[in-house]
């Protein structure tokens, strides 16, 4: 299921945050990882990260983050 595949990425993402690609053309800081057909994006903070969205990873990120 989807969401237990997100859930546990999630939790890689917080021991080792940095393993998502750089995606600065989208924001400062912002990183991504990929899950199955969906995209989280993340920005790395001092003891955390914060997810920013979670996308379909057929739509167009440029223009969703536009919005």
């Amino acid at each position: 299921m989807i969401v237990s595949e997100i859930d546990k990425k999630l939790e890689g993402l917080a021991r080792f945050p940095f393993i998502g690609r750089e995606r600065s053309s989208l924001g400062v800081g912002m990183r991504s990882v990929v899950v199955g057909m969906y995209v989280i994006f993340y920005a790395i903070e001092r003891d955390h990260i914060t997810v920013v969205r979670v996308l379909d990873g057929r739509r167009d990120i440029d223009a969703e983050f536009q919005r």
